[in-house]
């Protein structure tokens, strides 16, 4: 019997370190926060809906410029080639409704008459062995203006340092929005209204007054 004892006090002790080694489970910081862990996803996402990146990739970091006249966030990727990145990158952004790809030195830039300007560049990890996840890394630059309400947003922190992220050459843009015009230029019909002490015009009636 004292065998069996010593068995089952055994047994209980293992199920209440078991116990305790889950109840340190936690959730994630961005599930308790209600902030997204990526300064790319949910609320935080600062680009059109249509142009999501359709390959993995991490954020490991976002400055502004020292003008604040842009806003670069470097992400790295994973398992894809150099070549099969860009293509993607094309397809999600002309999804968008994003014009041609242009050359901006070292960068692609590209346009929307909605959104604005916006320039990203490529970097192939070199080296590295092919077991390895991570292929290489992406900087996508912004306009600054798109990061005003990232605090209120409650998005990732952006660093402001003497030393930000590369920025493309060309300064980026946002779109400007379309002037209200007034009833007459925008094509509207007006109702004419006679002008105060003008005569009324009448009907001619037949017959002579007696």
């Amino acid at each position: 019997m004292s065998s069996l004892r010593r068995a089952s006090a055994a047994v209980g002790i293992l199920v209440a370190l078991s116990l305790a080694g889950c109840s340190k489970i936690t959730t994630p910081p961005s599930d308790r926060t209600g902030t997204p862990a990526s300064a790319l996803a949910g609320r935080c996402w600062p680009l059109p809906a249509a142009a999501h990146f359709d390959f993995p990739y991490q954020v490991t970091g976002q400055t502004l410029s020292a003008d604040h006249g842009s806003w670069t966030l470097r992400l790295q990727w994973d398992k894809l080639s150099r070549a099969e990145v860009t293509s993607r990158l094309a397809a999600s952004f002309t999804r968008a409704g994003f014009g041609r790809p242009a050359a901006d030195g070292d960068w692609t830039r590209l346009t929307s008459p909605t959104y604005g300007s916006i320039a990203y560049r490529t970097i192939p990890l070199t080296g590295g062995s092919p077991a390895y996840v991570v292929r290489g890394t992406l900087l996508v630059s912004l306009p600054g203006e798109k990061a005003a309400d990232r605090t209120a947003l409650h998005c990732p922190n952006i660093l402001t340092t003497a030393d930000p992220l590369p920025a493309p050459p060309t300064p980026l843009t946002v779109a400007s929005k379309a002037p209200k015009t007034s009833g007459a230029a925008s094509g509207k019909k007006t109702s004419k209204t006679p002008a105060a002490g003008s005569p009324k015009k009448t009907k001619k009636t037949e017959g002579a007054a007696s």
